[in-house]
């Protein structure tokens, strides 16, 4: 990333990092994008980003990922057994982290296999387990989840994340929201996204609240009441 930025690129590095999970390839690819986009402009006392850019990153607005890497990922994935492929698809279904308990609440496999399968999976560095609570299993690459779940079917993606909310009803909103937009459950998740931008918005970061208004607007584009709500929001 030194290399990359030159000097002065302390802030920018540690979002790149972030969105990039330390790929040097979508390092690359990712700063091209958010050069393109105006995200990012290079000065000559330095770089310049925009205010919402770190917002973006943390909810996991990403930019399309190379196909090398996502061959790169797929073939990582194809070298466990078929029930760790099938715990891998899970967690994918799943946004790329969940608990144990969700895991099980899938079916993706027998209850009594998780854990078993869940070790395996740990010492051969295919899931790693993230600070909790809660206690998150999280796919070995941040960029997996994406790749993964394109193998799946839609109606597998629903069921599989509907169980894990039914799971653990108390999740924090930011991993409930990427859980209901794979359940299909668009009013709920809008009106999480519609909380939260109201919260950004009186942080004082209004174009990471414009992002969320928008996000939220856009899936509900076939709901008009819901509609009417995000609307309503977004003129206070």
């Amino acid at each position: 990333l030194h290399e990359l930025l030159g000097e002065g690129g302390g802030v920018l590095a540690r979002l790149l990092a972030d969105a990039s999970d330390g790929n040097p390839l979508l390092a690359t690819h990712t700063l091209r994008g958010w050069l393109q986009s105006g995200r990012v402009r290079r000065r000559a006392e330095g770089w310049e980003i925009a205010p919402g850019l770190g917002r973006e990153v943390e909810l996991g607005a990403e930019l399309p990922i190379p196909e090398r890497l996502a061959a790169s990922l797929r073939d990582r994935a194809q070298s466990t057994t078929p029930e760790g492929r099938r715990l891998l698809d899970a967690l994918a279904a799943l946004g790329g982290c969940g608990t144990r308990g969700m895991l099980r609440s899938t079916g993706a496999l027998e209850p009594e296999r998780v854990d078993e399968t869940v070790e395996a999976l740990l010492g051969a560095g295919l899931v790693v387990t993230a600070p909790g609570p809660p206690a998150l299993l999280r796919l070995f690459h941040r960029r997996a989840a994406e790749v993964l779940v394109q193998a799946l079917r839609p109606s597998t993606v629903r069921r599989w994340a509907s169980a894990a909310l039914e799971a653990d009803p108390e999740l924090p909103d930011a991993y409930r929201l990427r859980l209901l937009h794979r359940a299909g459950r668009i009013y709920e998740a809008a009106r999480i996204e519609l909380s939260l931008a109201e919260r950004l918005e009186a942080e004082g970061d209004r174009l990471g609240a414009q992002g969320l208004y928008l996000a939220a607007a856009g899936a509900l584009a076939g709901d008009e009441r819901a509609q009417a709500e995000a609307g309503a929001a977004r003129c206070r």
